[in-house]
């Protein structure tokens, strides 16, 4: 997120279109399912503003247009974070 990100110029309501969520602390990982979620910890979380409904198409292209965002799908993979898959052209 670029430092001139300002979300109340970006959302279309206001703070009362959110809901506070307070901070904690959460156990996050697993030591019993799959290897890549261990090992399970403790992570404590600040609290947080959250929207009531979900984002729209619109917002979100709004978001993207103001700060340059690129999601995850629309990246390359690289190589190095997915060793042994195989190869393509």
């Amino acid at each position: 997120m670029s430092a001139s990100f300002e979300p109340k110029a970006l959302h279309a309501g206001s703070e009362d279109d959110m809901v506070w969520i307070a901070g904690g602390t959460f156990r996050m990982g697993s030591d019993r399912h799959y290897p890549e979620e261990a090992p399970a910890h403790l992570v404590q979380v600040d609290g947080f503003l959250i929207d009531r409904t979900p984002v729209t198409n619109r917002e979100f292209r709004r978001f993207v247009d103001a700060t340059g965002h690129v999601t995850v799908a629309e990246r390359a993979p690289e190589a190095k974070d997915y060793p042994g898959a195989p190869r393509t052209c």
